[in-house]
């Protein structure tokens, strides 16, 4: 089975094969002076696996990269950790077998194009560093990939109308973003369901969640804000925000309308 690599790691993993081309040395040469295998070296290059902090030691005094290598794999590691709350509902997505998310502003990370995604980040994270931006947006591709994949859960996505209008990276970026919504719901790969704009007393108005449902029958609710986000596993508010979905689902377009309007929307950027 093809090993995925593992998008923190990939700075990490250039800049090793980048020294090693550099000295003109093979994986077996480098390999002889680590305390791992050079097949465990060419995973790490190609960053299908984690290097430990002993082997970026190792590497930092074999190319004297003077602490170089030592604060790639620290950047690589604070990415991989992340908070705790990111990382649950990582895995509460990796155990789903439905995920249903409402978006009143944003198109949802799980279903954004890389530029749309790097817009996103750019405009709310100022303080970050590119490399790091660029990490965030490949772990945003990977999770669109491993959910919309052949064995992934069941997706609904309801959304207001102001997310197809809300100018995001540029015309060009929009019509991407639109076409990625509108060939995902045509294709039947996301239900996708459109609240149009002007609706009176939108139930969505408390902002964007999504409910996880996990293949033990148990649902989670992710609640997000500006400062990260909150998994929730209280039944109130669980059962609160399911009737809410179901009142979204309700005022919104049905999945062809929506389509259409998609389509429409993109056609006007």
């Amino acid at each position: 089975m093809t090993e995925r690599p593992l998008p923190a790691w990939s700075t990490f993993g250039r800049e090793v094969r980048r020294l090693r081309a550099h000295a003109g040395l093979s994986l077996d040469q480098v390999a002889k002076h680590l305390s791992i295998t050079p097949g465990m070296l060419s995973k790490i290059e190609r960053a299908t696996r984690q290097a430990k902090k002993d082997t970026a030691t190792e590497l930092d005094q074999f190319f004297r990269t003077e602490g170089a290598v030592l604060r790639r794999w620290a950047e690589a590691t604070n990415a991989t950790t992340g908070p705790d709350w990111f990382r649950q509902i990582l895995r509460s997505e990796e155990q789903a077998t439905e995920i249903r998310s409402w978006g009143p502003i944003l198109c949802p990370g799980y279903l954004q194009v890389p530029e749309y995604a790097r817009a996103v980040f750019r405009v709310g994270r100022p303080l970050d560093r590119p490399a790091h931006i660029e990490r965030l947006v490949a772990g945003r591709v990977e999770r669109y990939e491993t959910l919309t994949g052949g064995e992934g859960p069941t997706l609904w996505a309801v959304l207001c109308e102001t997310v197809l209008t809300r100018m995001v990276g540029g015309t060009e970026v929009m019509r991407k973003q639109l076409t990625r919504l509108a060939d995902l719901s045509e294709s039947g790969l996301v239900r996708i369901q459109v609240v149009p704009a002007d609706t009176t007393d939108s139930p969505g108005n408390s902002g964007p969640f999504r409910l996880l449902t996990t293949s033990g029958g148990g649902t989670l609710l992710y609640s997000e804000g500006s400062g990260g986000g909150q998994v929730i596993d209280a039944l109130p508010e669980i059962r609160r925000h399911t009737a809410l979905f179901g009142e979204l689902q309700g005022v919104a377009l049905p999945p062809r309308a929506s389509y259409d309007l998609i389509r429409k929307v993109r056609d006007g950027f």
